[in-house]
């Protein structure tokens, strides 16, 4: 009825994401080179990042809070080894993660930025 004003009840959720995965799968060999560019850049930066292959992936990268071996903020792999996974990918715990921190590394280094998440990415709740 006009004049009336209705109550709304929030509802709290019962998820807990204790890690989220962001996958993009760039198929054009442009695409590719500027990541790898980028991601080269940075670890060139010396900044709070160690890198070296994993089992899957050319360039397996661990990000931190602060030096080496502190907390670690995110997990990235590029460029990987065999077909059947993502070219890019990055793990980190949102709870535990400065998203601004997430949200810089992924615009410096992704071709077309944070907007490769959204319209190229998928993304996995753990």
């Amino acid at each position: 009825m006009a004049g009336e004003t209705s109550k709304t009840t929030a509802m709290a959720s019962s998820l807990f994401c204790d890690k989220l995965n962001i996958n993009i799968d760039y198929q054009q060999p442009a695409e590719q080179h500027v990541l790898l560019a980028n991601i080269k850049e940075f670890l060139g930066l010396n900044l709070h990042a160690k890198g070296s292959p994993s089992k899957r992936y050319r360039y397996g990268i661990h990000i931190y809070e602060g030096e080496y071996s502190s907390k670690m903020q995110m997990f990235v792999e590029v460029d990987p080894k065999a077909s059947g996974v993502s070219f890019f990918r990055i793990d980190f715990n949102p709870a535990h993660c400065d998203m601004e921190v997430v949200a810089a590394f992924l615009q410096s280094v992704l071709p077309g930025g944070l907007q490769d998440v959204l319209l190229k990415g998928t993304i996995e709740v753990k």
